[in-house]
């Protein structure tokens, strides 16, 4: 098994299958055209150049491209770089998937689903249980795809999926110390809370916020998007204003955090029992 780019001193050689992470044209001093590449694997990434570049190469080259590199690590004013001695392209009878090149969630995608699914069945209330189990099934692909944020925040394939599967272990263990909470709203207002951000940002691999992400955020988007299924469901009932309320409330706290100022939400009231 070859080890990660990252694990690599200057001097060594390399032969393994790297992700294009990120792909620059720029101008040489000579005038000719080169590429900065940020290729990656699962330990990390590392920066190359591609020298002398024609314009069939650099649409050859782009970003989420799977190439094959020969080359060497060489230090460069401090910092390590690859010089690539050969590149291609990685070829169809080779079974090389993206995921295998970049970091992902501690836990495999089939238990994080399982969780979820599970999570959803114990929800009593039929009118939550309708909408949660509606819109996860509407974005499944992406929920359990995309990362959590684009840094600082479980920035890696599937990390949306499994901080929400961490929170919802979390939340069942709070509910064993405080049993009037109400388990639906709680469980459903984990699942939906960042939900949006399959709309926020762009995708599992070189993630960037979206028009809509940077415009609107994910919270807004989610609570248009309980509204729309509510309404594709039929569903009239207070269910779909706490649970907007619940998604809300997460700008309130936030808000209320970072300046520390005396606003207090009703988040914590319409979670127990009896709020409608």
């Amino acid at each position: 098994m070859k080890k990660g780019i990252c694990f690599y001193d200057a001097g060594e050689q390399v032969e393994q299958y790297l992700l294009i992470k990120s792909s620059t044209r720029g101008i040489a001093s000579n005038g000719k055209p080169f590429l900065t590449l940020i290729l990656q694997d699962k330990s990390g990434e590392i920066e190359a150049k591609l020298w002398d570049v024609t314009e069939e190469v650099e649409k050859l080259y782009v970003e989420q491209t799977i190439v094959k590199i020969n080359g060497d690590i060489q230090n460069y004013r401090g910092k390590l770089q690859l010089r690539i001695r050969k590149i291609r392209p990685l070829h169809s009878q080779e079974q090389i998937a993206i995921e295998d090149l970049i970091e992902k969630a501690p836990l495999g995608m089939d238990i994080m689903q399982s969780k979820i699914t599970q999570y959803i069945f114990e929800m009593k209330n039929p009118n939550i249980q309708r909408l949660t189990r509606h819109l996860i099934k509407k974005y499944s692909k992406e929920f359990f795809e995309y990362p959590a944020a684009t840094k600082n925040h479980h920035e890696f394939y599937s990390g949306l999926a499994y901080h929400v599967v961490s929170m919802l272990d979390l939340a069942k263990a709070i509910t064993a110390l405080y049993p009037t909470l109400n388990v639906d709203l709680l469980y459903a207002g984990i699942i939906l809370h960042d939900l949006g951000k399959v709309m926020e940002l762009s995708g599992p691999i070189s993630t960037t916020y979206t028009t809509e992400g940077n415009l609107l955020g994910h919270i807004t988007i989610m609570v248009n998007e309980i509204g729309k299924a509510a309404e594709e469901l039929n569903i009239n009932g207070e269910e779909v204003l706490v649970l907007q309320h619940i998604v809300l409330s997460l700008i309130y706290i936030r808000v209320r955090n970072e300046i520390k100022n005396t606003y207090k939400s009703t988040f914590g009231t319409l979670i127990y029992k009896g709020s409608f």
